[in-house]
């Protein structure tokens, strides 16, 4: 686990080939899809970017 520090947001990120890697992805595809709302904020002319 990586943690990145940018302003006022803590980013983490999870390498894919940490031991615990499996179980996170797992549980990650059992919330629900959220991109729908970042599709609603660009057509309101808000700027998204996402560090991939």
């Amino acid at each position: 686990m990586e943690e990145n520090r940018k302003g006022q947001w803590v980013l983490y990120s999870l390498k894919r080939d940490d031991e615990n890697a499996e179980m996170v992805f797992s549980i990650l595809q059992l919330l629900p899809e959220k991109n729908h709302y970042l599709v609603e904020l660009e057509k309101k002319g808000h700027r998204i970017d996402c560090d991939k």
